[in-house]
């Protein structure tokens, strides 16, 4: 599209194709000097080249503009929806979504400051002056406490946790010196320097925010990863495995948002970018935000699966921390090798284990969690773990899904559930979802159910 059909479709105000134009000559003029004294048929080809790429390239970032503001005012309202939705379900009081829910409404907030300073009026550039940077400095820690109430069951937001938005204070009450400082005449010398101070400052903690908070958000998920193993008999949506990929979209965001600031690549192109990713980036977290559920929760459901009529019984849990009264002197020890425990009361507890899974069934619900057997047996539920990793060398998840198995594996080969679908049977014998059932049937037998039961 040249400048003159641009100019026709009527997408320029006349102020814009006045100064379109004028810039269009410049660089005519530009290239005439670079042709002087050179090879006038080459220098004039490079010269139309040139000029054409140039016209180009502006005309694509005038298009382009419209789009990035679209785009900045569509990120105003977006996560308020989603904040909406995190407040407002009926897990409104989970500690993860609360946290989240804040996060997204602090960054409508936070694209609305930028967009009304383009009002010119006084005292929302003010605002914005003493705001956005600070506001700035806050979103780092949101994902980390975020990721942090997720996987520690007894998390809750105390007085300690302030001191994660410490530079974000400090940041603000900085900007609100200078900005009376600035109003005297004395110190306005002083005044300017810090001012133009702010940024880079403000940006060199971003950064070292960014490296501390990934490292901390890495060590979380790691042990969360351990603890699974330990205390659930299922992963189903509290693996976490998504935000994995948040950090691994954070890295790269943060990466390019660098180069672009240390190159001062600050154009159209940029712009455009820029927003588009922070899109995809707000609903990404959004969309896994307002499906991802409480992991550790307060009650946990026992179903009773032997009996429709029966009610399903509801304990009370708080599964890092819980131990049962007989234990408490025990609980300062985390550690297997300064436990209590002798020999024989590990073969008792292992015996009551093994009684409840072959008598009851236990394996059967699903949502099985080493906390439902600490309360049947009266005992910690650190002393379960302890018993099934040292007396049968294996995890309490692995322990529960090789009881599920040899369920799954009684029934293929009864007739009686030749008619049943594989999800049907994996269903009563505890599994969640036909790939949890499928790939713990072949990590135990070597085989999937499908070949299982041709061969047998």
């Amino acid at each position: 599209m040249s400048c003159a059909t641009f100019i026709e479709n009527g997408n320029m105000g006349n102020r814009t194709v006045d100064l379109f134009v004028n810039e269009c000559a410049v660089v005519s003029r530009t290239c005439d000097n670079i042709t002087h004294g050179s090879s006038e048929i080459i220098n004039k080809k490079f010269t139309a080249k040139f000029l054409k790429n140039f016209v180009t390239l502006k005309i694509i970032s005038k298009i382009m503009t419209p789009f990035s503001e679209y785009i900045n005012v569509f990120l105003i309202f977006l996560p308020l929806v989603f904040a909406l939705q995190l407040l407002t379900y009926k897990n409104a009081y989970s500690k993860p979504n609360r946290i989240l829910g804040v996060y997204m409404i602090i960054l409508s907030f936070y694209y609305l400051l930028n967009k009304i300073i383009l009002l010119d009026i006084e005292f929302l550039i003010t605002i914005n002056a003493l705001l956005v940077l600070p506001i700035f400095l806050a979103f780092n820690p949101f994902y980390y406490l975020y990721v942090q109430s997720l996987t520690n069951e007894s998390f809750s937001f105390k007085p300690k946790h302030i001191l994660h938005y410490l530079p974000s204070f400090i940041l603000f009450l900085f900007l609100l010196i200078l900005s009376f400082m600035s109003r005297n005449q004395e110190f306005q010398s002083q005044t300017e320097l810090l001012f133009k101070l702010r940024v880079p400052v403000a940006v060199s903690i971003y950064y070292i925010q960014v490296i501390t908070y990934i490292i901390g958000m890495i060590i979380l998920l790691n042990k969360h990863k351990k603890n699974l193993d330990q205390f659930f008999s299922y992963k189903e949506n509290i693996s976490l495995n998504w935000l994995w990929l948040f950090i691994i979209i954070y890295i790269l965001f943060t990466t390019f948002d660098a180069a672009v600031y240390f190159t001062h690549i600050f154009d159209a192109y940029y712009k455009l970018t820029y927003w588009v990713l922070m899109t995809l980036f707000v609903v990404f977290l959004g969309y896994f935000g307002t499906k991802q559920a409480d992991i550790y929760v307060g009650k946990i459901k026992i179903l009773n699966k032997g009996d429709d009529d029966a009610p399903d019984t509801i304990i009370e849990t708080n599964l890092l921390n819980d131990v049962a009264p007989e234990a408490v002197e025990d609980d300062k020890s985390l550690k297997y090798g300064r436990s209590s425990l002798a020999n024989e009361q590990k073969e008792m507890i292992l015996q009551s284990i093994v009684e409840l899974m072959e008598k009851e069934k236990l394996f059967c619900n699903p949502h099985l969690v080493v906390d439902h057997l600490a309360e049947r047996i009266h005992t910690n539920k650190k002393y379960i773990s302890q018993v099934i990793n040292e007396k049968l060398g294996k995890n309490f998840y692995q322990f529960v899904n090789e009881y599920r198995v040899q369920h799954v594996i009684s029934m293929l080969e009864d007739e009686k559930f030749n008619n049943y679908t594989l999800e049907a049977i994996g269903d009563m014998a505890g599994f969640n979802s036909r790939s949890s059932l499928i790939s713990s049937f072949k990590k135990i037998t070597g085989k999937t159910p499908s070949d299982y039961k041709k061969f047998h």
